[in-house]
């Protein structure tokens, strides 16, 4: 059965440096999805030689919209800081932007952000390459990847299924959505033994991950076309276009990160419970768009 090869794009913007407070940068409530350099501790990793290797210290470009710490790392730039997710109780009421895609803990999600409009447009199976672009005489150029996310899974999102979901994540994604009879949920489709194409984000363990910059690929003799807001490609055989992808990636010097544990729940010190205290009497969540409507991204 043909799938979809699906590229969902944003802009790779650092937080404003406003949001930074000693070592700690704030909740995003400007609405636009922020890029940060992640360090995951506990993680799992599959190797360039097909090793699966546990608790493993790695960092990857992805999304934390909630709380960080962070430390700066030397570099300049948009990735000169490392971040570490934490877990507060200010997170569902706090209005900011949701994380998505999620990639902590044993499932990834998809739950809004540039989603086909029909949830019958997703099959399990599909490809959903997360980045960005880079330009060159002002048309998108190369492709720039964080997130590979294997459709395991579409279903309806509606109150009566957040039981399945974590506190985490119910906390800094789903509290932050408006839900209509449109609104759907893909699960991503994740690392087991002899299990293939697996959801992941291109990684490293020595040294510091920056923008993954790829060719834009060419799948069974086709180029993934995309434009700013990103596109898709039909294909006969997914797992082969994953081995593909997968091979470009290794080449690029990155490992494949399968498990990043989420943070624990319930950080706490001063500065997080002042500006949380600041933030939550706002009402208004952020899309990003930036318009006063439910998230659509």
């Amino acid at each position: 059965m043909a799938n979809t090869i699906w590229f969902v794009s944003h802009r790779y913007l650092p937080p404003r440096a406003s949001d930074f407070v000693r070592n700690l940068c704030l909740w995003n409530c400007k609405g636009l999805h922020h890029r940060k350099l992640i360090e995951s501790v506990d993680a799992t990793v599959v190797d360039a030689g097909g090793r699966v290797l546990a608790g493993q210290r790695i960092n990857f470009i992805g999304e934390w919209e909630c709380c960080t710490t962070f430390v700066d790392n030397g570099r300049r730039g948009l990735f000169g800081r490392t971040h570490t997710p934490i877990s507060t109780t200010f997170d569902p009421v706090v209005p900011c932007t949701n994380t998505d895609p999620y990639v902590f803990g044993h499932e990834f999600y998809w739950s809004c952000c540039k989603h086909p409009g029909d949830m019958k447009k997703v099959w399990p199976g599909d490809l959903v390459l997360f980045g960005s672009y880079t330009l060159k005489d002002r048309k998108v150029d190369k492709m720039v990847l964080d997130t590979v996310l294997v459709v395991d899974e579409v279903s309806p999102l509606t109150n009566d299924c957040m039981d399945r979901f974590t506190k985490c994540y119910n906390d800094v994604t789903l509290s932050k959505l408006t839900l209509d009879t449109k609104a759907y949920m893909v699960v991503g489709k994740m690392y087991d033994t002899d299990n293939e194409p697996f959801s992941f984000v291109p990684c490293r363990r020595d040294g510091l991950m920056d923008k993954l910059v790829l060719d834009v690929p060419v799948f069974e003799g086709k180029r993934l076309g995309f434009q700013q807001n990103g596109g898709h490609l039909v294909v006969d055989d997914a797992a082969a276009a994953f081995r593909q992808l997968v091979a470009m990636v290794r080449e690029a010097g990155c490992e494949l990160g399968v498990y990043m544990p989420e943070p624990n729940y319930n950080y706490a010190d001063a500065l997080v419970n002042k500006h949380g205290k600041r933030l939550t009497p706002q009402q208004k969540f952020p899309t990003c768009s930036g318009k006063k409507k439910k998230p659509t991204c």
